[in-house]
Order: C-alpha cells, then structure tokens, then sequence
C-alpha cells in the first residue's frame, strides 16, 4: 500500500470520525449558542442534532406539545439547515430552513392546529368562537428575528359560538404581508352564516375592519341574536361590521416583530 493510499484511509477515518460526533452531539449544546425570542418557551427538548423530541414548546398564549424532529440532510446542498417538526396531537407539521450565510429562517409548506384560545384573548369580544383553527403556512421569512414575509391563511372548521349547539359551517382568512400592513380577506364556505370582507392590520396598530354576512333561515335565534348584537343589520337577514380601531396589546407585541420594508 502507498503512502498516498494510507494517507487518503486515515483522512477517510478522521472524516467519519467527525460525522459521527457533530451527528452524535446532543441539540442541547447548540442550544446554547442560539438566540431566540423572550416570549419562546421550550421545554424537554432531547435528542441530537439529527432527530429528537420536544415535550412542548409555548409562544405569544399558543402552546405545542409531544413534538418529534428530524434534519433534513437534502437542503446542506444549498448552504441550509432544514428540519422537520411533527405532532399527532396537534396536527402539527412545520418545515423550517436556516440559511448558513444570511441566518435568515423560513418556513413553508407547513400547519399548526389552534385552539380557540387563541382568539378569546382579544379583548371585548361579546361573542366566544368554538371550532378547529388551521394555520397552514405556504411561505414565512424571519429575518433578524423579525417576521420579513408572509403569505399563509386559517381555515376555521366547525365553527361555531361557545354556548350554541349549532355549527354554523366552515370559514377560510387569507393572511399576506403587504409594504406596511397585514392583509386578511374573509370568505365562508356554504355555511349557515355567510362572510365576505377584509381586515386590514397596520403595523403602527391601526385597524380597519369591513366583513359583510347573510345568514339563512336556518340559522338559530340565538345565533342571529348574539350577531344583532355585535354587527349593524342592513337588509333581510344582512348584517355588517364596519370598524376602525388600534389593536389589542397582545396583538402590537406581534406586530412589533414585524421588520419594516426597507
């Protein structure tokens, strides 16, 4: 055996060596090299930095729990680190890249099943939503921590209101970031309670709200009651809200993390 051939064996086995380890190290570690928002909890994370699991990860009232992951080895082609995130019991799925040259974090063609908590923290809400919220993300960019692109839209399945038996159908936001504002337009799907509109989010705050409905015959007394009470009818079992406001604090702490458009 050459000399050249030893010397190709034994840098073969050095390689594979640190493979080994940097595939063996536990996540942890990086963990400690890594920043991430204050209001970011994350606890019982094991594992390495291949695949391992999460107990439960909490963020802004939203919390995750019993979630798996797992490197996706495809994307280091392109100078990226990609994970996938997976939970049965949230219909989690989330598919993250990390770019090693630019830091910047994106996310894409994933979802995350919401519970209605998240909506009933809004303050001066008279009426309380029960249903299934799916967050499905087609395209999301963080850049210096900061959310830099937006498209993605909630179905709102089952829905309904806390208190009534009746389902009133289903319901889909579309969400996109524009130049200084998110944009949310409003659609139903065949359900007992039509919705059509657009809400339009600021990031200095200010919203402008427009959602027009016309419910059925069908709709519940009750339901058409509690919608008297918080929208303006305008015809024959037609109704409207039509509101210009600043937003709860919960909400600005969100648009605070929104990087403005250079």
């Amino acid at each position: 055996m050459s000399r050249r051939q030893k010397g190709l064996i034994v840098a073969f086995f050095i390689a594979s060596l640190m493979i080994s380890l940097v595939i063996n190290l536990p996540v942890k570690q990086l963990f400690r090299f890594a920043s991430f928002p204050a209001e970011l909890g994350i606890q019982g994370l094991d594992g390495t930095i291949v695949k391992g699991k999460l107990d439960s990860v909490t963020y802004q009232g939203l919390s995750l729990n019993d979630i798996d992951y797992v490197l996706q080895p495809g994307c280091l082609i392109k100078l990226s680190v990609c994970y996938k995130f997976k939970s049965t019991q949230n219909a989690l799925t989330l598919n993250i890249a990390t770019s090693l040259i630019s830091h910047n974090i994106s996310l894409n063609q994933s979802q995350i099943e919401l519970g209605p908590e998240i909506i009933n923290t809004i303050p001066g809400l008279l009426i309380k939503p029960k249903g299934r919220f799916l967050l499905n993300v087609d395209e999301m960019t963080i850049v210096d921590l900061k959310l830099a692109e937006l498209s993605s839209k909630i179905d709102w399945m089952d829905a309904g209101i806390q208190g009534e038996d009746q389902i009133l159908g289903n319901y889909t936001a579309q969400i996109s970031r524009e130049v200084d504002r998110i944009n949310i337009e409003l659609k139903d799907k065949d359900s007992l309670l039509a919705a059509n509109g657009k809400i339009l989010v600021k990031l200095d705050g200010q919203f402008d709200l427009d959602i027009k409905f016309v419910s059925q015959p069908t709709l519940d007394k009750s339901v058409a009651s509690a919608l008297e009470m918080t929208a303006k009818k305008t015809g024959l079992n037609r109704f409207a809200i039509k509101k210009t406001g600043r937003v709860p604090a919960n909400i600005m702490k969100i648009l605070q993390q929104i990087k403005p458009e250079a």
